[in-house]
């Protein structure tokens, strides 16, 4: 997926909401942006902490007897990993 974004006069863009939607964040999120060698940029969600509140609720949609020491780790993992989009 590609799209044309204009620079102002400040050097800034705005990011469309099919964008953000790829990225998985939402207003006020944070980015990081790679400079690559070929003049490319490379965004991604930064990276951020999970709160225990966020944590909970997404074991919560889980039966907790039944969830294993491997896929909570799994899920802590994935949430440090995305940024927690």
């Amino acid at each position: 997926m590609s799209f044309d974004m204009t620079i102002t006069a400040r050097g800034q863009f705005t990011l469309n909401k099919g964008a953000m939607n790829h990225l998985g964040i939402q207003p006020g999120e944070k980015v990081t942006v790679s400079l690559e060698p070929d003049r490319t940029l490379r965004i991604a969600p930064a990276a951020r902490k999970l709160s225990l509140d966020e944590v909970l609720a997404r074991v919560s949609k889980y039966d907790v007897a039944s969830v294993s020491v491997e896929e909570l780790d799994r899920l802590i993992a994935e949430g440090a990993k995305r940024g927690a989009k």
